[in-house]
């Protein structure tokens, strides 16, 4: 969620760049459930795809990867493309060449469609910068396994925030969801990494 994203101390967003209409991709990592995490996957095998070349992809998917994944700090996006790839999906070259890495990533964002569903339960941003709405955050939770999981028990996604600025108040960053190493099936976020472990409570504020 890009203003919460901004709201962190150091994040160096441009306020011109912030996106409030719609969740945004972070990433699409390969993740183990323990650590250490997978990073900066690069070796013989796959040399040819340490670097992101961005001509290569076609000119729809860069398109609509202008919408799904843009920079908060860079009017240019594909300097953060880029970054992504070599962090992360260098470490799902086995899996995805480039061209399938960011379809998949897009194809995940665009099926999700968050922050419509969220609204369409009546859970929506506060109406200004500095007025936020609370939710209880299982509310999150029913509202994306009601839209998307037909109820499964077994498939919850993960919320991180920013410590509010009153005690016991978390401020909404992102909502993380975790797939098999296909990228087509959801699964329960679970494991021991540090990377799974939430940094919400049981209310969280939603600010615009």
């Amino acid at each position: 969620w890009g203003p919460g994203h901004c709201r962190m101390p150091g994040s160096n967003c441009k306020a011109q760049l912030i996106v409030r209409d719609r969740f945004t991709i972070h990433g699409m990592w390969p993740s183990n459930h323990s650590d250490p995490q997978p990073d900066t996957c690069i070796n013989d095998r796959n040399a040819k795809g340490r670097s992101l070349d961005p001509t290569m992809l076609p000119v729809e998917l860069k398109n609509n990867l202008k919408r799904s994944w843009p920079s908060y700090t860079s009017p240019d996006p594909e300097i953060f493309w880029k970054s992504e790839w070599v962090k992360h999906g260098t470490c799902s070259f086995n899996k995805f060449n480039q061209i399938k890495y960011f379809y998949q990533a897009f194809n995940n964002w665009n099926g999700m469609g968050l922050y419509d569903l969220l609204k369409s339960e009546g859970i929506v941003p506060g109406a200004s910068q500095t007025a936020p709405n609370t939710y209880e955050k299982i509310k999150f939770i029913e509202a994306i396994k009601r839209h998307h999981f037909r109820d499964q028990v077994t498939v919850i996604p993960n919320f991180y925030c920013n410590k509010g600025t009153k005690k016991g108040t978390y401020d909404l960053r992102e909502i993380r969801m975790c797939m098999d190493n296909n990228g087509f099936e959801y699964m329960n976020c679970t494991g021991t990494s540090k990377d799974l472990v939430e940094t919400c409570g049981s209310k969280i504020d939603w600010y615009a």
